[in-house]
């Protein structure tokens, strides 16, 4: 109780006496117990926070903070990830794993690598969709202004039928956009029905 006197010495927050009702929070405390968040609960009890008409539970409220701190310190994990290509020694591979770091050594590497594949897979996959996405809605626009089915043309030019490969270059040519998606999709190394039936 003797660190607790101290507060009442001289100003804590401004405040310089420490409320009786502050100070009874800890009355069940022997000379033994350590305090770890003394000076949390007194500030917290200063606040108005904690409900001085209902009996109050030390070790409890001090398992409350230990719990809040860590849910803070793995929110704070999860907004920045980062990863740590050095090769970890045990110190420092705790503590880049407590700051929200993930460690790398030879032996996930490779699992990296397969993440890196997988996501530049992804990416290929979400430019194939858009690209297919786009010949299907420019389809009327081209019928209209070329008469062009653009659709057909391209299947016919992959059975390589000589007007249709005539054809799907001459809009190619007129149409930049038409040239920048056909080019996707034929460099997709995918089927025109696998493309076309997505």
């Amino acid at each position: 109780m003797s660190l607790l006197r101290s507060y009442s010495f001289g100003a804590f927050n401004g405040v310089n006496e420490l409320p009786v009702e502050v100070l009874n929070l800890f009355k069940d405390v022997s000379a033994d117990d350590k305090i770890e968040y003394a000076s949390e609960i007194i500030f917290n009890g200063l606040q108005g926070r904690i409900d001085f008409s209902r009996e109050f539970n030390l070790k409890a409220y001090e398992a409350t903070i230990r719990k809040n701190q860590r849910l803070g310190t793995d929110a704070e994990k999860k907004k920045r990830s980062w990863i740590d290509f050095d090769e970890p020694n045990s110190d420092d591979y705790s503590e880049t794993v407590t700051n929200g770091g993930i460690s790398v050594n030879e032996l996930n590497t490779r699992a990296v690598d397969k993440v890196e594949d997988a996501f530049e897979q992804y990416l290929d996959d979400e430019e194939l969709l858009y690209a297919i996405d786009t010949i299907k809605s420019l389809q009327p626009q081209l019928l209209a202004e070329a008469q062009v089915d653009l659709i057909g043309c391209i299947r016919q030019a992959l059975k390589e039928v000589p007007q249709a490969v005539k054809a799907l270059k001459e809009v190619c040519e007129e149409f930049p956009l038409v040239s920048e998606m056909v080019e996707i999709v034929l460099s997709s190394n995918r089927s025109f029905e696998e493309c076309f039936a997505m």
